[in-house]
C-alpha cells in the first residue's frame, strides 16, 4: 500500500523482492496532456506496475518519484558484488552508483501510463459502509474480476468489519511476484471492476 509519499522500495527479480532504500516523492515538472483515465495506474497497482517494467533485471531501485502529472521517474542502481545480495553499490563518496541504461529502460516502459496520484488522506469507512463494501465485493468486484481472469479468494467477512483492515482491494491482494501476468490486462480489469461503490470512493473512502 502507498499511504505516504515516502516508502520502502525493492530490488525486483523474476522470483523475489529484496528490500533496499527507495524514496517516493512528488516533483514538479512541465505540464503536458495526461493520458486518459483508463491509462492511469491506481496506487494499489503501483508495485505490480513497477515489477512488470522490471522483469528480467535484478538491479536495485534507488529512487522512485512522480511529478504532479503522474509521470514516474526511477533510478536503478548497480549491485555490490562484495555485499549481501540486494545491496546497491556505492562510490568512494558513499553515493549509490546509478545504472543509466537500466534506468532509461524501466522509465521507457513506465511512460506508457501515468500514476493516478491518490488524495492526501482518506476517510475511514463506517461500520455500515463496511457491510455495504462487503456486499459490493461479493456481488460485483469479485465476479467482475473472475470474468476477466483475475479472480481470487475474497478475504473473510470479519476482515471487512475490522476497522484496522482494508480487505476490499482484491487486485492488490494477489501475489503478483510469483505469477506471469499482462499488466495492461490487469489495469483494464482494475478499472472495470472498481473495489468500492463509486459514491463511497467519491466521498473519500479508500484505504
Amino acid at each position: 500500500m502507498m499511504r505516504a509519499r515516502t516508502i520502502v522500495g525493492t530490488t525486483i527479480t523474476a522470483f523475489s523482492l529484496v528490500v533496499v532504500v527507495t524514496v517516493l516523492v512528488i516533483n514538479g515538472t512541465q505540464v503536458s496532456s495526461p493520458p486518459s483515465t483508463d491509462d492511469r495506474v491506481p496506487e494499489d497497482l503501483f508495485w505490480p506496475w513497477m515489477y512488470s517494467c522490471s522483469v528480467g533485471t535484478s538491479l536495485p531501485l534507488l529512487n522512485v518519484s512522480y511529478d504532479t502529472e503522474g509521470r514516474v521517474d526511477v533510478s536503478v542502481g548497480v549491485l555490490d558484488p562484495d555485499a549481501p545480495y540486494g545491496t546497491p553499490l556505492a562510490d568512494e563518496n558513499g553515493d549509490y552508483v546509478v545504472d543509466e541504461g537500466a534506468s532509461r529502460a524501466v522509465e521507457e516502459c513506465l511512460s506508457a501510463h501515468r500514476f493516478d496520484i491518490p488524495p492526501g488522506s482518506y476517510r475511514e469507512a463506517t461500520a455500515a459502509e463496511r457491510l455495504l463494501i462487503y456486499d459490493w465485493t461479493v456481488r460485483w468486484q469479485a465476479p467482475c474480476l473472475e470474468a476477466r481472469d483475475f479472480g481470487g479468494p475474497i478475504p473473510p467477512f470479519e476482515n471487512f468489519l475490522d476497522p484496522h483492515q482494508v480487505p476490499w482491494h482484491l487486485m492488490s491482494n494477489r501475489d503478483w511476484f510469483s505469477e506471469e501476468f499482462d499488466f495492461d490486462a490487469a489495469l483494464a480489469a482494475r478499472h472495470a471492476c472498481e473495489p468500492l461503490p463509486p459514491f463511497l470512493a467519491a466521498d473519500g473512502v479508500g484505504w
